[in-house]
């Protein structure tokens, strides 16, 4: 009989160097993978075949797997007992079952449900892949292979309609998606229908971005009467104070302290940075800034020390006439705050005090004060995480997300106004549990037991299941990791081709214009008629053998200096700068030319070469980058390979 034990032995190393290939590309949510683990729970030694780590320094694991041959259905009741079982251990909130055939990834049952009902299977899991890796080949090395590759790939999407895989995860919206594509399709005639519904232009972002988790939610909301709604129907969204000179408009305790500005004229604490605000409930004793908020003309001011404050300001500032300093209305109703800017870590903390916001913070204020703490915990909730995901724009760097407030705005929440006053109850206990500490990355706040519970709160509100819920995070998680993971791998890929591209060019450019490599110092400059060979032409010079550059020009003299500061002092310039163009490394001595004239003219001669060669290079080098710095910074390195010693002279 054959060896089954060995066999899932060899197919377990094939799936480590499978995953830990992929993790290493990016593109998905997962750190690392390890090999067979044991855990001891109790007085028992649990055995996995391996576990999936979002933070394996953290100690968070996304799933355990067990591996097997295909002798063993994926479904086998005691297989998912014992997998189970691990991932409790784990405290991992999925587990995988793969036979080598068939890979499901389970989620494990949570407390007081029944096993067999809880066990609902994921199956996509989509990697990020890259087009370059879809189009290999090299356009100018092989421009006929990758055209017909290009010509493949269109047309796999124009007939992605026909293929049998095609599903409808929402009415008017078709999906199909393999290994490396997935494509939505939608009429014409239906987008031009939601345009006019709108009555302004729509982004279609969503359904290229949105998981399949997002359109289940929507379809399922529709089936049951329950429509979404936009978030400005019930609570405006509105931008925070913006001054344009935070400087003078934002005080800290010193400053305040410092010009004792009149209480009438400060508005404080106001809330001036996310970093103020850790945890769900914005609190006064994190807030140190005040705002200057003055509405009266400087005639009135006569004698305050808020006049004294705006005329120190002005002084040397030209633009700043009249009553510059006067600020809008500011906003100061208890509500709800989002920050426009979004790492790993969310949050919409609850501001019940009405502190002001600073402008790159945003006031989310319901018709009633009543409403606030309860539109606050829905909008914590993963359906309204994975909204602002699929609405907000990548172009701060680092991953970071951006929303506007029009964008905001449009993002669909459930109607809270029809939710039962059971409903209410069960998601405002599970909000204050949640306010009761910091908030933490995504990636480890989805594992907290009373997220889930928030969670779970407001998708029963809305008529869905636990499941949706579970899909919604999931989700929220992987566009998270997803566009962390981009502006990594966008980083990475700029600087290796920033690198590769500058060296061929530089390369290219120097061969181009030195065929023959370049002209040797002082040899190929001497003037006409110099005879090397007539005794006496020359006299020696004692150098360091170190790199010398020009020093302090005293007089009628020249110093020259080394790297490590030793100085040599010449006669004139043109004796130093000799000196300097002809010396090597590690050479002590120097022969230079008795007659100081041939000097002047040798290195006169060599200077108008390194002249003449810096603009050939500057003219070739922008004609290559389309970039004058970047231009220059290329002639500076070719001139530099050249003559080690050429930004010294």
């Amino acid at each position: 009989m054959p060896d089954l034990r060995a066999n899932e032995r060899e197919f377990a190393s094939k799936v480590y160097q499978w995953m830990a290939s992929a993790f290493a590309r990016g593109g998905h949510p997962f750190e690392s993978v390890s090999g067979e683990t044991s855990i001891k729970v109790g007085g028992k030694t649990l055995f996995l075949d391996g576990a999936i780590w979002l933070n394996r320094a953290a100690n968070l694991a996304f799933s355990n797997f067990e591996l097997k041959t295909p002798d063993t259905d994926v479904r086998d009741s005691e297989l998912l007992k014992n997998a189970a079982e691990e991932a409790r251990a784990l405290h991992a909130d999925y587990f995988v079952t793969w036979n080598m055939r068939d890979t499901i990834v389970w989620r494990v049952p949570h407390e007081g449900e029944l096993f067999t009902n809880s066990l609902v299977a994921y199956d996509k899991f989509p990697p990020l892949t890259q087009i370059a890796e879809l189009i290999p080949q090299d356009l100018k090395l092989y421009p006929l292979e990758r055209w017909q590759n290009v010509a493949r790939l269109a047309g796999q999407i124009e007939s992605a309609h026909k293929q049998k895989e095609v599903c409808e995860p929402a009415p008017g919206l078709r999906t199909f998606e393999d290994e490396n594509f997935r494509i939505r399709m939608k009429s014409q005639s239906d987008l031009l229908t939601e345009v006019e519904a709108e009555g302004k232009t729509v982004k279609w972002g969503q359904l290229i971005r949105a998981p399949d988790a997002y359109f289940t939610v929507l379809e399922k909301c529709n089936q049951q009467k329950t429509p979404l709604i936009k978030l400005e129907a019930v609570a405006p969204v509105q931008r925070g104070i913006t001054t344009n000179d935070v400087e003078f408009f934002f005080l800290d305790d010193e400053t305040q302290k410092h010009w004792k500005i009149e209480k009438k004229f400060l508005v404080s604490p106001v809330v001036y940075t996310p970093k103020e605000v850790p945890d769900i409930v914005i609190k006064r004793k994190n807030l140190k800034q005040a705002l200057f908020k003055c509405d009266l003309p400087k005639k009135r001011l006569a004698g305050t020390n808020a006049l004294r404050y705006i005329q120190n300001h002005e002084r040397g500032k030209r633009n700043l006439t009249g009553d510059w300093y006067l600020l809008r209305d500011i906003i100061q109703e208890a509500g709800c705050v989002l920050h426009a800017r979004h790492g790993d870590t969310f949050r919409v903390p609850l501001n019940n005090k009405g502190f002001a916001l600073n402008d790159n913070l945003y006031h989310i204020t319901p018709e009633k004060s009543s409403h606030v703490r309860l539109l606050c915990a829905a909008l914590n909730s993963a359906w309204f995480t994975l909204n602002i995901e699929l609405s907000g724009r990548l172009n701060l760097g680092d991953g970071a997300l951006k929303l506007q407030v029009f964008e905001v705005s449009d993002i669909l929440i459930p109607d809270l106004r029809k939710f039962s006053a059971e409903e209410k109850n069960r998601i405002l206990a599970a909000f204050n549990k949640l306010a009761k500490r910091k908030i933490l990355p995504y990636a480890e706040e989805i594992k907290q037991k009373d997220r889930r519970e928030l969670d779970r709160a407001v998708f029963r509100a809305m008529g869905l299941e636990n499941d949706d819920a579970d899909a919604c995070e999931l989700a929220a998680l992987e566009l998270i990791t997803e566009r962390h993971s981009i502006a990594a791998l966008r980083s990475k890929q700029s600087k290796a081709r920033v690198e590769r591209d500058t060296g061929k060019i530089l390369a290219e450019v120097v061969e181009e214009i030195l065929p023959d490599g370049a002209r040797h110092f002082p040899e190929a400059f001497w003037p006409q008629g110099f005879n090397e060979r007539k005794p006496n032409a020359f006299k020696e010079v004692n150098v360091t053998g170190k790199r010398l550059r020009l020093g302090h020009a005293m007089l009628m003299q020249q110093e020259i200096v080394d790297q490590d500061g030793q100085v040599i002092t010449c006669p004139s310039r043109a004796e130093a700068e000799f000196l300097i163009f002809a010396a090597k490394p590690d050479s002590y001595i120097v022969r230079l030319p008795a007659d100081k004239f041939i000097v002047e003219k040798t290195v006169a001669s060599y200077l108008r070469y390194l002249d003449g060669l810096e603009k050939q290079f500057l003219r070739k080098f922008g004609e290559r980058t389309l970039n004058h710095a970047e231009a220059e910074t290329l002639t500076r390195r070719a001139l530099e390979t050249l003559s080690p010693f050429f930004t010294s002279g």
